[in-house]
């Protein structure tokens, strides 16, 4: 079962009727295992690749904006390794909705732009400013 809560001042309570619906069906007691996502932002998602874009015009690392987007995402500290017979191996997580909500996605956001500033020397509020003309 799904359903949707919204944090109040006096905590949680169901965000729609259809979910207070569902919600009624858990008695008064019953214990319940729950997974707690911020649903993600799409906005921060557009900003997000608009700084891809905008690292890549402004690079000389690779020619390809996937990779561009792989090395950024493990620099950024958002990966997974792997052994294999040639040594570690670093693999980007994913950042599709279902797999990273908003939390972890503003926490990449924000170290993915201090990378990216790095490599392409230009302070974070400047790239900031820049972006906001992308979108």
């Amino acid at each position: 079962m799904k359903f949707q809560l919204v944090r109040t001042l006096n905590g949680f309570k169901f965000a729609h009727d259809s979910d207070l619906e569902k919600g009624r069906k858990i008695k008064v007691g019953d214990f319940v295992n729950c997974d707690i996502k911020k649903p993600r932002n799409y906005m921060l998602h557009k900003k997000f690749f608009a700084l891809i874009e905008l690292v890549f015009q402004n690079q000389d690392l690779t020619d390809d904006k996937d990779n561009l987007r792989a090395y950024l995402t493990v620099k950024a500290g958002f990966y997974e390794t792997i052994t294999s017979d040639i040594g570690v191996m670093y693999l980007p997580k994913s950042i599709s909705f279902a797999k990273m909500d908003e939390i972890e996605f503003e926490e990449l956001f924000i170290k993915f732009l201090n990378v990216s500033s790095m490599l392409i020397g230009v302070e974070n509020g400047d790239i900031m400013n820049e972006l906001s003309e992308f979108l």
